[in-house]
């Protein structure tokens, strides 16, 4: 609230709850698990077919058993990065009204609270407001993130081969 109403942000939304009771601070709640949800298959599906296309166009040694450490890493990294580029593309909107729905002063639904937006801004301003933050805020983690992901993985497998070699 503070965000989007400055100061006044904390005195509006103890009047919200005065009205509304304790439910007005899980307004967006479900805006934000659908989000989630939304964001969460776009990511897999692009990252799935990345690192596919990667190995059999042979990119940045993806097909090599033998990977070069900074090259893997590098197309790690892009893969991420690309992952969450679409992901925050798909679910932008959603976040769009869970923010709306948030913030409004007076409990507002979710059909209404699009219908306000695109009133006022257009459907650009439904599918596009905040994206260019939300995707420069996402690039760096989603690239770290894939990367030690990924590392972790490899290295939880090979410690699961040795036990498995020693056992049999």
């Amino acid at each position: 609230m503070m965000q989007v109403h400055g100061n006044e942000g904390l005195a509006l939304l103890q009047d919200k709850v005065a009205k509304n009771g304790i439910i007005a601070l899980y307004d967006g709640a479900l805006g934000a698990s659908a989000a989630t949800w939304v964001g969460h298959y776009p990511w897999f599906v692009t990252y799935n077919f990345l690192t596919g296309f990667c190995e059999r166009k042979r990119i940045l040694d993806a097909h090599l058993q033998n990977q070069n450490t900074t090259r893997k890493n590098v197309r790690r990294a892009l893969i991420g990065l690309c992952s969450s580029l679409v992901s925050d593309v798909c679910s932008n909107a959603i976040r769009v009204l869970k923010t709306y729905k948030q913030t409004s002063i007076e409990p507002v639904t979710y059909l209404e609270a699009a219908q306000r937006i695109v009133d006022k801004d257009g459907l650009r301003g439904l599918l596009f407001r905040g994206l260019s933050s939300k995707l420069t805020a996402n690039a760096l983690n989603a690239m770290l993130f894939t990367v030690v992901w990924k590392a972790i993985s490899e290295r939880m497998a090979m410690q699961k081969s040795q036990l498995e070699r020693k056992a049999g």
